[in-house]
């Protein structure tokens, strides 16, 4: 029988039930019931007789209640069997007075009784037990769901006991119905592992459940733009490192940490200098002229991709994410196809990065603790000559040159000590430089307010001789707010970083081909200046870089389905920079009088504001997520240089005062952005994706009725792995997704007014008195340029998801091509900014592939492979043979490529390089990267975790002989001992011509360099990083009342197997600090 029924006519007005809740029988009658016939028989058999309207007598009547109660609790429940004389002792047992009872109270005594024995039913009692009426009480479990990662509600979760099932509400709570005192419980949802609860109610009905994400990576969540989603239901191209992949790797930059993990992202390091700068393409060069970064966000708030320093760095341009601590990170993601990135409009020409920090979690405040300290050095020097070869190598190069030496040409050969070798590698850059990192993190709160705090701390040095050294000191805060209906969410995060850097501006690698017979000292100790290159070390440098970046993500739930959002962020980076040179660091030859110094300060500040309204509703098999927003944005970039010299005292090199001479430059931009934008996605029933967005930009690098354009994209999606024919005949494929998306994107990155004509200040003032002059001509007519993208992919899940693979094919089209186009010289301008309806595609493919390859036995072990074949194309470009472009670009050929002469080799005859200059530049040298990607392996031991990550690449580059910086035999530039396969004699058959010091060896050398003999394959295969982790298992830790204890091993670029000669195949130049190699111990602490 409908115990729901019962209940309500035990209460037949609405009384309060013993359930605690109002109930009316008259309402609950009009509910569909396949019980609904008892009652109405109950009424039809039982009632008459409690109301009076028999003409049968008292006694006789209270039989006639007995007996009907009886059979109709045997006719509901045939398997209780009930006597009836026990029936009749429940009905007369309940008071000693029951005869003298009026029949209506009789009734729903009667009905109490009824009510006990179902109840004592449902329970699966004992037949005596529901015989007399008594019944077991029902257990209740309560709590909420929570995320481990965040700490927030996850609503529609299921909580499941052995009768009970149910979904839990907005704030993650549920309610469930037991039966037992002890027992298990178990919590599932979507893109999380299923956990188990252990329950005593002895010690407690209420329980806060955590649940962990799956470590399958479709059900991740991934960020994306002004949302969330996961990979089995994306519709675009996102890529993805978690803060676990970035904390095994010992780096100060966030963008290091990608390097060959995702496909479709080619990052190259410039220089191995500490701080120095990556640069970054998505999906190859798209844009001939102009920016080719991509868009970077930081929690809602655009951040800058350049270094805003007016003082110019040898060997790498500083990075502004070095202000990022990577312990702070949760997630990068990387968005690159349409889809995905068309919703950014214009900024999102180049693909997206976004960087979500990490939040707090729920429960007792945490305590995390994390320090670790290495070194860095060198990995790969190619050994240079030592005296006595260098001094063969300059006998011999003055003898093929017919040159007799003297003091003036060869005072290496005739003054210095012949017996002397100074190491330059070794004193220069062969030093290891020590790296410390620490971090301290507290984090906690509830399930509506709950907040993380952190400070970090880094030291490093750099390989150059001296104690300078880059110490950035940052702190984040992230606070979450919710109120207890959910309604109103409030998400704020606030970093600061203060990164000082007084490590040289220069690069000392091209200090090691010096001399190698000249001391560095004197024979007292003091530093030898003149030809020294320690006369560079006596720089003085300072770079102070402050940053502050705010945002606060304000979210109300206006109804069940409609929020509206408001994301504000704002940024501020302050750069500060002095470079003082002393008179000695210019050498004992110098005529100058005194030192000069260098002062540059550079502000930048942006803000964002952006209201979005989010509608959300699914019902039956229809889900429907709607955003619409708008984007107001401004950037001002403000700054001032100051050259200073003829000081009147070396001690006043620091300060402006005390020079005789100042030329002062300062420089302005401002940057307005708009836009609004929309996005609707549609699933039916989860299996068929459909997701359309758009965007109105608008810009103020562009002139009058040029500024706003339209992007848009749309992305399609069907998982035919959850089609019934699809399972039945693949039972093996436990996922399967095709997805395609197409749509245009465009690109402003021209810097600011290019459409104004604008003045400046002239460099020399006229009679003491400065003017202005004009520096860019009047143009408004040039327009966005666009990017079309296209793209197929599929991705597919065998074996319960333990192998994903994915694979893709995109082709990125550019066109309208925003060009400097050159100027003749009589117009007074080198050039003008305009349209060229020049295209330029990349095309290629992105596989990915992920295994669980063991599991469930004593040894994890898990592997990631990606890999990207990629190509660029100049595919139009109108008149470009009469065109200032024509010596650098071909139609049909990469824009990567360099025009240059045929080489012919070393004649066996002369010993020169031999280069048919009458061909022309007919060779074409295509310096595209043709495949790149890595490969991880991860084993776990017990409380042992080992990672290991290879990257690798396919490229052509400059040769080592490119980039050395003189002709081998000349005075002061020493050579590598690759040189000792020079050409000798007349027949010899080589690749390296002879030692020379003037012409025709210097002549031969600048051919050379034009010539296709200039390059070689840079491929190379590099031990990336390995991380080697063991943690305290609970019973130690425990002890001490702590969560986590772990030590760590972690190294990067350890090493390279390459056939390139070089330094290094990644930074080709010889004169450039190649990549560090580093390695670092720590221990992690959490209580």
């Amino acid at each position: 029988m409908n115990l729901t029924l019962i209940r309500a006519l035990l209460c037949p007005k609405g009384e309060l039930s013993a359930f605690g809740n109002r109930l009316s029988a008259k309402s609950l009658f009009k509910k569909k019931s396949t019980n609904k016939r008892n009652i109405t028989y109950l009424h039809a058999t039982v009632r008459p007789h409690f109301l009076g309207r028999t003409t049968v007598c008292r006694d006789e009547r209270h039989k006639i209640i007995a007996n009907g109660t009886l059979g109709i609790i045997n006719r509901c429940f045939p398997k209780l069997d009930m006597k009836p004389n026990l029936a009749k002792v429940a009905l007369r047992g309940l008071n000693p007075y029951s005869s003298y009872l009026k029949p209506y109270t009789i009734y729903l005594i009667t009905l109490k009784i009824l009510f006990c024995v179902c109840l004592a039913h449902a329970r699966q009692s004992s037949s005596t037990e529901a015989a007399t009426g008594v019944a077991l009480q029902q257990i209740t479990l309560k709590g909420n769901v929570l995320s481990a990662v965040n700490g927030e509600p996850l609503e529609g979760a299921t909580v499941r006991t052995e009768i009970t099932s149910i979904k839990t509400d907005q704030k993650g709570n549920f309610t469930v119905i037991t039966k037992k005192n002890k027992g298990t419980f178990t919590a599932t949802y979507l893109g999380y592992q299923t956990k188990e609860i252990q329950y005593d109610i002895s010690t407690s009905q209420y329980y806060t459940v955590k649940l962990d994400p799956q470590q399958n990576t479709l059900d991740e969540t991934v960020v994306i733009a002004y949302g969330q989603t996961t990979k089995r239901f994306n519709t675009g191209s996102v890529g993805r490192i978690t803060a676990a992949e970035i904390s095994r790797q010992p780096v100060a930059n966030p963008i290091a940490a990608l390097q060959g993990r995702i496909p479709g992202v080619e990052i190259t390091q410039q220089s191995g200098r500490t701080g120095s700068n990556f640069n970054v393409l998505i999906r190859g060069r798209s844009s001939i002229d102009n920016g080719n970064e991509p868009l970077y966000i930081v929690d809602g708030v655009p951040w800058l991709s350049n270094s805003i320093g007016q003082i110019t760095v040898t060997g790498g341009s500083s990075s502004p994410f070095n202000n990022l601590n990577p312990n702070d990170i949760e997630s990068i993601e990387v968005l690159k196809d349409a889809d995905a990135t068309a919703i950014y409009g214009s900024r999102g020409a180049n693909g997206v990065i976004l960087i979500t920090t990490k939040k707090g979690s729920v429960g007792k405040t945490e305590v995390d603790v994390n320090v670790y300290n290495g070194f860095n050095k060198v990995a790969n020097i190619v050994p240079l000559m030592n005296t006595e070869e260098y001094l063969n190598m300059r006998r011999e190069a003055l003898k093929n040159d017919n040159i007799t030496p003297t003091v003036t040409n060869a005072p290496d050969l005739l003054q210095y000590d012949q017996n002397t070798f100074t190491d330059w590698t070794d004193l220069l850059i062969g030093s290891s430089s020590n790296v410390t990192n620490g971090q301290i993190t507290l984090s906690g709160g509830t399930g509506e307010t709950n907040f993380r705090l952190s400070g970090g701390f880094r030291s490093e040095g750099n390989v150059y001789p001296g104690e300078e050294l880059n110490r950035r000191y940052s702190g984040q805060l992230n606070l979450n707010h919710s109120t207890n209906d959910k309604k109103f969410l409030a998400v704020m995060s606030v970093g600061y970083s203060n990164d000082n850097n007084n490590i040289l501006p220069f690069d000392l690698t091209s200090g090691i081909y010096s001399t190698p017979n000249l001391k560095p000292f004197e024979d007292d100790g003091t530093m030898l200046y003149g030809n020294s290159p320690f006369s560079m070390t006596l720089h003085h440098y300072n770079q102070l870089q402050t940053n502050l970046i705010t945002n606060i993500n304000l979210s109300y739930s206006l109804f069940k389905s409609v929020t509206l959002r408001l994301n504000n962020g704002y940024t501020k980076t302050d750069n500060d920079q002095i470079e003082v040179t002393p008179l000695a660091a210019f050498g004992n030859n110098s005529t100058r009088t005194s030192g000069e110094s260098r002062f540059s300060n550079s502000a930048f500040s942006s803000w964002i504001l952006e209201p979005q309204l989010s509608y959300r509703k699914t019902f039956s098999d229809h889900a429907f997520d709607i955003l619409f927003g708008g984007t107001w944005q401004q950037e001002s970039l403000k700054g001032t240089r100051i050259n200073a010299t003829d000081y009147s005292s070396e001690e006043l090199l620091y300060t402006t005062t005390g020079a005789a001479s100042i030329t002062a430059s300062e420089q302005y931009s401002l940057y307005k952005y708009q836009a609004v934008f929309g996005r609707i996605n549609y699933q039916f029933k989860n299996r068929y994706l459909i997701n359309l967005t758009g965007r109105r930009d608008g810009s103020s690098r562009f002139g009058p009725g040029k500024q706003f354009a339209n992007f848009g994209a749309l992305g399609i999606a069907w998982i035919f792995s959850d089609e019934h024919f699809i399972k039945n005949k693949l039972p093996k494929m436990s996922f399967g997704k095709v997805r395609a998306s197409f749509g245009t994107t465009g690109n402003d990155k021209i810097g600011d007014y290019q459409f104004l004509d604008t003045y400046g200040g002239v460099a020399y003032p006229y009679d003491g008195v400065s003017g202005l002059k004009p520096q860019r001509l009047y143009n408004p007519d040039y327009g966005w340029e666009s990017n079309r993208k296209l793209e197929f992919s599929a991705d597919l899940g065998f074996f319960d998801n333990k192998i994903l693979f994915s694979a893709g094919w995109f082709r990125n089209r550019s066109g309208n091509q925003l060009l400097q186009y050159s100027l003749p010289t009589q117009t007074g301008f080198t050039g003008v900014t305009r349209n060229l309806p020049a295209l330029v595609e990349n095309r290629g493919w992105e596989i990915e592939l992920n295994t669980i390859n063991l599991a469930n036995t004593a040894i994890k072990w898990n592997t990631a492979f990606n890999i990207t074949i990629a190509g660029n194309k100049l595919l139009d470009f109108p008149n470009l043979e009469k065109s200032s472009y024509a010596s650098q670009y071909s139609i049909g050929e990469s824009l990567n490529i360099m025009k240059v002469y045929p080489y012919l080799g070393v004649d066996p005859m002369t010993g020169l390089w031999s280069v048919d200059l009458n061909a022309g530049r007919s060779v074409v040298k295509d310096l595209s990267t043709k495949f790149y990607g890595g490969l991880n392996n991860q084993w776990q031991y017990g409380r042992f975790q080992l990672d290991v990550f290879i990257q690798f690449v396919k490229k052509n580059a400059r040769n080592y002989l490119s980039s050395l910086p003189a002709t081998a035999g000349i005075q002061g530039a020493n050579m590598p001992k690759l040189f000792e396969s020079r050409w000798q004699n007349p027949g010899d058959i080589t690749d390296v011509q002879r030692f020379g010091t003037v012409a025709p060896a210097t002549t031969a050398r600048t051919n050379f360099l034009i010539s296709e003999g200039a390059f070689a394959d840079a491929s190379f295969l590099r031990l990336k990083n390995i991380s080697l982790s063991y943690s305290l298992p609970a019973s130690v830790t425990n002890r001490v009342k702590m969560k986590l204890v772990r030590f760590y091993l972690q190294g990067q670029n350890l090493l390279t197997i390459t056939g390139y000669k070089g330094n290094d195949p990644e930074v080709t130049n010889m004169t450039v600090l190649p990549p560090l190699r580093t390695v670092t111990l720590g221990t992690q602490i959490t209580f």
